[in-house]
């Protein structure tokens, strides 16, 4: 029998207490499993976790991803796709810097908590418009999926998406068997 051990040690984010070779062998000197007899650790390593200051994004972001308590990025995998939208727009985070935040996500394959990054849909790969692209990206949206989690008024409402936006948007949808939500998710 092979046990596979994953502990998270919390500490403040410019606390050093030991780097990462003393730190693997303290574990493996005082770490030790009750009732069980002959267990020794064969190895013990470090996940690379990668904290949210260590990415390209403006302090504001980070601040707003420290406020819900996001300080590295594989903590986004506790969060929904419609949660974390939403917190991200209670603090204004742009389309451009949810992007950024995606792309880090997909980079080291973390996922949200409902959707599999693979399975979203970006707007400006998915045949639309410069122009239905370029007035959804500037309300925030950065995959076909956020009009799908809208209601359809208040994807009409967003500035200079006009009836012709609509309707190949709404093909889009169709397309990919997607559809407004019938009540409001993001605020």
């Amino acid at each position: 029998m092979q046990l596979n051990l994953i502990l998270e040690v919390k500490s403040q984010e410019m606390d050093k207490i030991f780097s990462e070779s003393e730190l693997l062998e303290f574990l493996k000197e005082r770490l030790t499993i009750e009732k069980v007899d002959n267990i020794n650790i064969l190895s013990a390593g470090v996940i690379n976790a990668i904290t949210v200051s260590e990415c390209d994004l403006p302090g504001h972001f980070i601040k707003c991803l420290h406020e819900n308590e996001i300080y590295y990025i594989y903590e986004v995998q506790r969060f929904g796709y419609v949660q974390l939208n939403n917190i991200l727009n209670k603090y204004y985070i742009s389309g451009e810097y949810k992007q950024i935040l995606y792309g880090i996500m997909k980079k080291y394959h973390i996922s949200f908590s409902d959707i599999d990054m693979d399975s979203l849909i970006p707007i400006n790969a998915c045949g639309l418009s410069a122009r239905t692209v370029n007035a959804l990206n500037r309300a925030g949206y950065v995959y076909i999926q956020d009009a799908a989690f809208n209601t359809r008024d208040d994807v009409y409402k967003i500035r200079n998406f006009g009836e012709k936006c609509q309707k190949e948007l709404e093909e889009k949808l169709t397309e990919y068997g997607l559809w407004y939500s019938d009540k409001k998710r993001f605020t």
